[in-house]
């Protein structure tokens, strides 16, 4: 009777198994974010854009953990004399801050992947003419994955973080982002 009975189950089992369609639980996304485009009569059209990387790993069909990182410039001003209204001493900074997120994806059938998040957010920021102390927020996160093929996708990501009152330069509230990702 036992040996019918795993016959039954294995019988039955490998036809569900082989029809599950493979699962993409590791992807790594290089992206922009805060893109911006300024001009001036000096240097003329001038783009300028954060950029990073970031790791996600399924732990279920609907729920990710995503690790980032981003490369990210900020000016620091000195509070003294101005010409023209331009403070005359800054100085140019680059601060790499780090989210972890977890995140929630919409099932669907078509080619676009939506999802919502919430997670972490770590900056420490490096400045000369003051000390800042690190900063930890708590963030949200959403977007949409467009499927270009099985392993590469396009991302469309924003996060805002939750506190009371806005940040500083080198730590904004909100950012948009978009990147390529490949599946594996």
């Amino acid at each position: 009777m036992k040996r019918l009975a795993l016959f039954a189950v294995t019988l039955f089992a490998l036809p569900l198994f082989a029809q599950q369609q493979p699962h993409n639980d590791f992807q790594v996304f290089a992206y922009l974010s805060d893109v911006g485009i300024s001009w001036n009569e000096s240097n003329g059209a001038v783009a300028d854009a954060n950029f990073g990387i970031a790791v996600s790993k399924f732990v279920s069909p609907r729920v990710s953990v995503e690790l980032s990182v981003t490369k990210q410039g900020w000016w620091e001003y000195e509070p003294g004399p101005f010409v023209l209204g331009q403070p005359v001493v800054r100085f140019k900074h680059t601060v790499y801050p780090i989210s972890l997120d977890g995140q929630y994806h919409f099932l669907t059938d078509s080619r676009w992947k939506p999802y919502l998040g919430a997670g972490v957010r770590y900056v420490q920021p490096n400045a000369q003419l003051r000390d800042i102390s690190p900063r930890i927020s708590p963030e949200i996160n959403g977007g949409v994955a467009f499927m270009a093929t099985p392993r590469l996708s396009i991302r469309f990501d924003a996060k805002q973080a939750l506190r009371s009152q806005g940040g500083p330069g080198y730590d904004p509230g909100s950012r948009i982002s978009v990147g390529v990702g490949w599946h594996f």
